[in-house]
């Protein structure tokens, strides 16, 4: 700030004017002195307000750069959850046609089931009816086994008269 300038020392008017004079001067010393004082301060507010420009514009130009740095990962970020989503999409499709898959093959071992099921009731029938089979053939061998032994008997009989 500019110092201030000290009003000189006047002696005491005698007149009205002189005094109106005076008064003026003081007045006028008075307005200079703010005026110096405002020069001052404009100047030492100046001086700061560039300090402060330049201080923001220094950071805004930091934050510019950090902004674009961020702007790119961002882009490169997105590209990739892009590709994730795709690669997400063409799970859901496989997954989705394994569960058609697993559906055909669940109703595929339902019907195998029930097939077993009447195979199994066919199997016990036919072995009953084997067994009966069995039975009446070991019958029925027994039978030709006693025919035949009476038709040797016969024959042997007629061979004998």
């Amino acid at each position: 700030m500019a110092q201030k300038r000290k009003a000189p020392v006047r002696k005491a008017a005698s007149t009205p004017a002189a005094r109106m004079n005076v008064l003026l001067e003081q007045i006028q010393d008075q307005v200079r002195a703010v005026a110096e004082g405002q020069i001052g301060l404009r100047a030492e507010m100046e001086r700061r307000f560039d300090d402060t420009e330049r201080r923001i514009n220094a950071r805004f130009e930091t934050l510019e750069l950090a902004i674009r740095s961020l702007g790119g990962r961002i882009g490169a970020l997105e590209n990739r959850v892009e590709a994730i989503e795709r690669r997400l999409g063409l799970i859901e499709q496989r997954l989705d046609r394994v569960d058609q898959r697993l559906d055909q093959v669940e109703k595929s071992v339902v019907e195998l089931r029930q097939e077993l099921h009447v195979l199994a009731t066919e199997q016990r029938d036919l072995s009953g009816r084997v067994d009966s089979y069995a039975a009446t053939r070991a019958q029925d061998a027994e039978a030709i086994a006693g025919l035949q032994a009476r038709v040797s008997r016969i024959e042997h009989h007629l061979t004998l008269e």
